[in-house]
């Protein structure tokens, strides 16, 4: 098909594979128009290399961000609160070297143990206002909580079920976190696609999340495990749970 044009539509993906797919179409198409969509472009000031999302796609010919869904009326607004549980972290929480801030993080600040209890004290206590709770009747929302790293995510979960371990009403916590086994990060702070493959990860992080699975058995009475198609299912029954406020 030398005479004919080829239109190629990608969406967002490993630069590495999309360069590899282009030297491929440049071989068999004389004539052919590529076009990226991504929501995390790569610009030089984030990648880890010298490749961009512009110098794989070309020029950007269009943004959609979220201000623009904000006004649209597709996404919900945002309702931002500031909280300094720990006054000896403001400095840091202040701090514009971006350098600087990732070798401190996790000794002084975001993953610190006095941090990651307080954090949780303060989700504990705030929770049920957070979530609208109450209010009007309304059985209010859940919510989540992002962190940095596994660990994190053990620290987090271990710390809010030992400060609630005697509260009559404890809240349902649960985790979800995924492995992508061989991704090549093109960019500080890049999430890769989802894999529902445990045996990607490593031990530690695996007997973590086989000890979640359970206490979240033993708290809705079902059977996930992370064997075969169990751990899938399992995220899946946990983002209804979350979505519909299911009991």
């Amino acid at each position: 098909m030398p005479s004919r044009w080829f239109l190629s539509l990608t969406k967002r993906t490993a630069l590495s594979s999309v360069r590899l797919r282009k030297k491929y179409q440049e071989k068999k198409f004389k004539y052919y128009y590529q076009f990226g969509f991504t929501g995390t472009p790569i610009f030089l000031k984030n990648a880890l290399g010298t490749e961009t999302t512009a110098s794989v796609f070309g020029s950007q010919l269009h943004t959609y961000i979220i201000t623009d869904a904000i006004r649209d009326e597709k996404v919900l607004k945002f309702k931002v609160d500031y909280n300094d549980v720990r006054p000896k972290f403001s400095s840091l929480e202040n701090e514009q070297n971006e350098e600087k801030v990732q070798q401190c993080r996790v000794q002084a600040a975001d993953d610190a143990p006095q941090r990651i209890q307080e954090v949780s004290q303060y989700i504990l206590q705030n929770f049920r206002l957070k979530t609208h709770r109450g209010v009007g009747g309304n059985k209010g929302f859940n919510a989540m909580l992002a962190v940095s790293s596994v660990e994190a995510a053990k620290s987090y979960y271990q710390q809010l079920n030992l400060l609630q371990k005697d509260s009559p009403q404890p809240l349902k916590i649960a985790t979800i976190f995924s492995y992508a086994a061989n991704e090549e990060q093109q960019a500080k702070g890049e999430i890769e696609e989802e894999s529902f493959e445990p045996s990607a990860m490593e031990l530690t992080a695996k007997e973590f999340l086989s000890k979640v699975v359970e206490d979240y058995n033993t708290t809705f009475k079902t059977n996930f495990s992370l064997e075969g198609k169990g751990f899938e299912l399992y995220y899946k029954d946990l983002s209804v749970r979350t979505k519909k406020t299911k009991k």
